[in-house]
C-alpha cells in the first residue's frame, strides 16, 4: 500500500470514529426530543377536560359572587377564569420567574395572588391584567402599584417603573 493510500484510509477511519458518536447523539437527541413532545401533548389530552370543568364551575362561582356583591372574590373567579384562555395574559403570566442571578423570584398565582421574593423579604400582593401583555400589581403592605410587561414570547415580565426583568423560572 503505498503512502498516499495509507494516509487516506487512516483520514477515512478517523472520520468514521468521530462521526459515529455524533450521528448517534443526533439520533438520541431527535427521539428525545419526540417523546418529550408527545408527553406534553399527551398532558395536554389528560387536562383538557379537567380543565374544562373547572372552568364551568368557576363560571358558577363568578355568578353567585356577582349576585351577591362579593366584588373581590368576582376578581379572584375572573383572574382563575382567565388563567384557562392560552392566549391571555393571565394564562401566560401564571407561574414563576426569577432575574438573571436568581436573587429576586417572583410567583403569580391563577388567583391572582402575587409575591415576589428578594433578600430574605417577601412582598405579597394581587395582579389584574390589564392588557394582552399588561399586569398591574397591587401590593398588600403598602398599597403601592407598580406595572408589569409580559414579552411577546412569553419568556420574560418587565416591571416598568425599573426595566427590570425577570425569565421564567419552571
Amino acid at each position: 500500500m503505498n503512502p498516499p493510500t495509507r494516509h487516506l484510509l487512516f483520514l477515512a477511519s478517523i472520520l468514521a470514529f468521530f462521526t459515529s458518536p455524533l450521528h448517534a447523539a443526533t439520533e438520541l437527541e431527535r427521539q428525545l426530543s419526540d417523546l418529550l413532545a408527545q408527553r406534553k401533548k399527551e398532558i395536554a389530552a389528560a387536562e383538557e377536560p379537567i380543565n374544562r370543568r373547572c372552568q364551568t364551575a368557576l363560571e358558577q362561582l363568578l355568578r353567585k359572587a356577582t349576585q351577591s356583591g362579593d366584588l373581590d372574590g368576582a376578581m379572584k373567579i375572573k383572574a382563575a377564569i382567565a388563567s384557562f384562555d392560552p392566549h391571555a395574559v393571565g394564562s401566560r403570566v401564571v407561574g414563576h420567574w426569577a432575574d438573571d442571578g436568581k436573587k429576586s423570584r417572583l410567583q403569580f398565582s391563577a388567583t391572582g395572588a402575587f409575591q415576589e421574593n428578594w433578600d430574605n423579604k417577601v412582598a405579597e400582593g394581587r395582579w389584574v391584567a390589564t392588557s394582552d401583555t399588561d399586569v398591574k400589581i397591587t401590593f398588600k403592605k403598602d398599597g403601592n402599584v407598580r406595572d408589569y410587561q409580559l414579552s411577546p414570547d412569553g419568556q420574560s415580565i418587565k416591571r416598568m417603573v425599573d426595566g427590570k426583568i425577570w425569565k421564567r423560572d419552571e
